[in-house]
């Protein structure tokens, strides 16, 4: 392609991009703002559902509240007709036939997918392949889930039918990369790229002047007292996520200067309220949207995920863009060398549902006021491996190099 320069005259060698996503999010959305800015990268965007931004139900969150987070300006992005639209968001159900204008008429170089569950993502990888454009490939599936499921044949075939399809993986972990190596695909098909988070936003907050007043207000707020140490879960209450091995943890420590606090709202949500006594020491808060997030994790001493399934939780490279050490399940597929969590570097990881496992991870960072630090300033520096803007630059140069 070619297009003309600010001079009047013809920049040569414009790469086109086609991205091709379910719906707007915190995490990819932004990454598309970055790819969009690029100059030398033509970039569009297709939705193939509103999602959050207009209230869609969220059965994880059990609430129907819009993103207050700006996702679209700055961009050239579309939402496509859905065929199947149903009151909540789900891959199963997008189903947009005018993918296949929007591939004639952008005539890309590449095309950026996520997963292959959508029947829209096959439109887009059929169309790419009958129009000779490249197709860049990213997903969560990671290594832990593939030991412990067992996939029926028709499914294995359909993965297998979509992948053998691909041009280039973009692996976001040890855990992701393991997938496609067993696989058979070739490293050289490969490229290491982040699954994206706004890290730069996280870490402005944890660099401002007025966190620290924000955050009192907070702790007021919440009946937590100004010297507590703050152990922190953020996510949907649902029971994958299994937030009541926290609560356990909490209430065997059994310490006054420690509290929980879990930043959430779902199914769960009232049986764990109805479980704690007056004078336990955990918190929830119900559902926080995404501008009041950053404080909300900045009140925390460390970070706790603790999933049996969780192919990539972005939160954690959220807690350590904040700076905060985190312990995770062992079955959550964020750690390891090339990932955000790294065992020993800046955090834990212990054994799924072992409640004094966990207890005793959380006991050594909170006793140790020099190896939390430690652990806090290395996830600081790993959080910017998986910036949206390190995506974008990463995407970008795989496609200049087509």
């Amino acid at each position: 392609m070619q297009m003309k320069n600010k001079n009047g005259g013809v920049k040569k060698n414009m790469k086109r991009l086609g991205i091709f996503f379910s719906h707007p999010n915190q995490h990819h959305s932004v990454m598309f703002k970055h790819l969009s800015h690029i100059s030398d990268l033509d970039t569009r965007i297709y939705y193939y559902d509103f999602g959050s931004l207009k209230g869609a139900y969220d059965p994880g969150y059990g609430n129907s509240e819009k993103w207050d987070v700006d996702l679209l300006s700055g961009t050239r992005s579309k939402v496509l007709p859905n065929l199947l639209r149903g009151q909540q968001i789900s891959q199963f159900r997008q189903f947009n036939p005018r993918i296949i204008g929007a591939l004639l008429r952008g005539r890309f170089d590449a095309v950026f997918v996520s997963g292959y569950v959508s029947p829209s993502n096959w439109l887009v990888l059929l169309g790419a392949k009958l129009l000779g454009t490249q197709v860049l490939y990213q997903s969560d599936t990671n290594i832990l889930d593939e030991q412990r499921k067992t996939h029926s044949r028709f499914k294995r075939i359909l993965r297998r039918a979509f992948l053998n399809r691909v041009d280039t993986f973009l692996p976001i972990g040890d855990k992701n990369r393991e997938v496609y190596t067993e696989l058979g695909y070739d490293p050289k098909q490969m490229e290491w790229c982040p699954c994206p988070v706004d890290v730069e936003r996280f870490q402005h907050f944890h660099q401002d002047e007025g966190t620290a007043a924000i955050c009192a207000d907070l702790r007021r707020q919440y009946g937590i007292p100004p010297e507590a140490k703050i152990v922190v879960f953020c996510g949907k209450l649902i029971e994958r996520k299994r937030p009541q091995d926290l609560i356990e943890a909490i209430k065997l420590l059994n310490r006054d200067d420690v509290y929980a606090l879990l930043i959430g709202s779902g199914p769960m949500e009232e049986e764990l309220r109805a479980s704690l006594e007056p004078n336990d020491h955990v918190r929830i808060t119900g559902f926080v949207n995404q501008s009041r997030m950053p404080h909300h994790i900045l009140l925390g001493s460390v970070g706790v995920v603790c999933s049996e399934w969780d192919p990539h939780p972005l939160v954690v490279t959220e807690f350590a863009s904040c700076g905060l050490p985190v312990v995770s399940s062992h079955f959550c597929g964020m750690w390891g060398e090339h990932d955000i969590l790294r065992p020993e570097e800046n955090g834990f990881v212990y054994s799924c549902g072992h409640v004094a496992e966990l207890a005793r991870s959380l006991a050594k960072l909170l006793d140790d006021r020099a190896l939390r630090e430690r652990m806090g300033e290395r996830s600081l520096e790993l959080s910017t491996t998986q910036s949206a803007l390190l995506g974008a630059r990463i995407i970008a140069d795989r496609v200049r190099s087509l």
